[in-house]
């Protein structure tokens, strides 16, 4: 690994902007990933293609995905610190435009998902005009909670009905994330037994070092440990309890605005997977 060197007015300049653009929950189209709306990263999946710092800085990124039977291409342009549009090609070429209001609060994707808003804390998710899901958040000062209640078509009537409730709750400490928990019941308002829940623990820098991710202390599914060098992430490893196998990521470069830009992902200590990503500034 090449030794990274930053001066200390950048560092701090970097800190200062992953603090203090505040993401709302709002500006994220699938609410079903665990955002840390401080910072704008997904902290279930740490190590993903999309965590970016200094997002207001990007104006695009090329992000290159060797794995062993496979490639894959992303291209993302920024604005504002958000993705306005995409260009991927996994099995096919797709390519997804992204709209924002003033309020940077999602309105389009494409043509085919709208977002409505009813209020601050409201809004109705629509899939080529048929109503998807109705969204509502709660936020106070260390805790945020959405509410996703979910709608599908009756085949019998065509009509448009409830189809189930999942429910989120971010719990923060300090201005950062500690625990998430997912709940949910079904349209007969049944609860499910499974509740996921995520812990979330700081070093003494106050950076991310580990995550446990499971249904409760009697049911913890993966373990995932975070290590960094002069202030870099430079390894993730995750654990799978259930399959008793390991996933590890090595972080090889970063760029002078602290975003990484070549990573391997190791499966049970085999090569996987190669990413880079060339990272374009204003």
């Amino acid at each position: 690994m090449k030794k990274r060197f930053i001066s200390i007015i950048i560092y701090i300049n970097i800190l200062l902007t992953i603090y203090a653009q505040e993401f709302s929950p709002f500006s994220f189209s699938r609410m079903n990933q665990v955002y840390d709306y401080n910072t704008g990263l997904n902290y279930e999946l740490i190590d993903s293609y999309r965590n970016l710092v200094n997002r207001t800085l990007i104006k695009k990124v090329i992000i290159r995905v060797t794995k062993t039977d496979d490639k894959q291409y992303y291209e993302q342009e920024y604005e504002n610190g958000l993705e306005v549009f995409e260009v991927s090609r996994v099995h096919d070429i797709t390519k997804t435009k992204y709209f924002y209001d003033e309020q940077n609060r999602l309105t389009f994707i494409g043509d085919d998902f709208r977002y409505n808003y009813i209020s601050e804390t409201k809004r109705e998710i629509y899939y080529q005009a048929i109503l998807q899901e109705k969204t509502e958040i709660i936020k106070k000062d260390d805790y945020i909670k959405i509410i996703h209640q979910n709608y599908t078509r009756k085949i019998s009537t065509n009509e448009i009905i409830k189809d189930g409730i999942r429910e989120e709750e971010f719990f923060y400490k300090n201005n950062k994330l500690t625990k998430y928990v997912e709940k949910s019941w079904n349209r007969n308002g049944v609860q499910s037994k499974y509740e996921k829940e995520l812990l979330f623990y700081y070093n003494s820098n106050g950076q991310l070092e580990k995550i446990i991710d499971g249904y409760g202390e009697e049911d913890i599914r993966y373990i995932t440990e975070i290590k960094y060098e002069n202030n870099y992430m430079i390894q993730i490893d995750r654990i799978d309890l259930r399959e008793n196998t390991s996933t590890k990521v090595l972080f090889l470069d970063y760029d002078q605005y602290g975003n990484w830009t070549k990573s391997e992902q190791y499966f049970d200590d085999k090569l996987e997977e190669t990413v880079t990503r060339e990272i374009i500034y204003n």
